[in-house]
């Protein structure tokens, strides 16, 4: 239950339910192939499943990235991309994909291809908006857009049904679309550091929400069971 507040940039922690949520972040297998060199992974594209390139100064990903079709996850944070090849959608077994501190300001349509995806991490980049293909990505269970420049959340990612956690803080949010409160797989919402000012009806229908993190720089009355 959610109580009513009259309170001026207070720090908002609802507690649902008291269950653990488990992480749905990629967790190491030391089992997997991993590869930090594109050009070593390239000499075994079978055998690669997990593909490190971060911190490697790329200003591109290259289009060869579509030959390991047995990669299971991909890393390429802290590098200088802008966007991300088409061929990023021809990975059909991609579980996990981090994006994270590049420069990414649109994504190709062809990344809704990515039928396993279950980890999505994009933040610290650029992104206002994401392609209509995102929506089919029925998979995903952890979806991070922290630190980009959305002003609202994407229509597509509400067709998004078994998000288990989602994180759009700091952003420039204003309000928390409707659509929202239908994704109700979410168990843990993060919608710290926006512009949001008031929590509108519906947050009752995300059933299985567990935890809530908002900020309000202003905030009314606010009732909600």
């Amino acid at each position: 239950m959610i109580r009513q507040l009259a309170w001026s940039g207070i720090l908002l922690l609802f507690l649902f339910t008291f269950p653990a949520c488990d992480s749905t972040e990629p967790e190491d297998d030391p089992d997997i192939n991993e590869y930090h060199s594109l050009e070593e992974a390239l000499k075994n594209p079978d055998l690669v499943q997990r593909l490190n390139l971060g911190n490697q100064g790329l200003e591109e990903l290259s289009p060869q990235i579509s030959v390991f079709q047995n990669l299971e996850e991909l890393i390429v944070e802290n590098n200088y991309l802008t966007t991300l090849p088409p061929e990023i959608g021809s990975l059909p077994k991609l579980n996990a994909l981090t994006v994270e501190r590049n420069s990414i300001t649109s994504l190709p349509d062809e990344i809704g291809n990515l039928g396993a995806l279950a980890a999505f991490s994009m933040a610290y980049n650029r992104l206002d908006t994401l392609p209509l293909t995102f929506g089919n990505l029925q998979a995903l269970e952890y979806v991070n857009l922290t630190r980009n420049r959305f002003t609202t959340v994407p229509q597509t990612v509400m067709n998004l049904t078994n998000v288990k956690r989602f994180n759009m803080e700091t952003n420039y949010l204003t309000t928390i679309p409707a659509g929202v409160y239908n994704m109700t797989s979410i168990m843990r919402l993060t919608l710290r550091s926006n512009n949001i000012e008031s929590l509108p009806d519906g947050i009752g229908q995300m059933v299985n929400l567990e935890l809530l993190w908002l900020v309000f720089e202003r905030l009314g009355d606010m009732v909600r069971d």
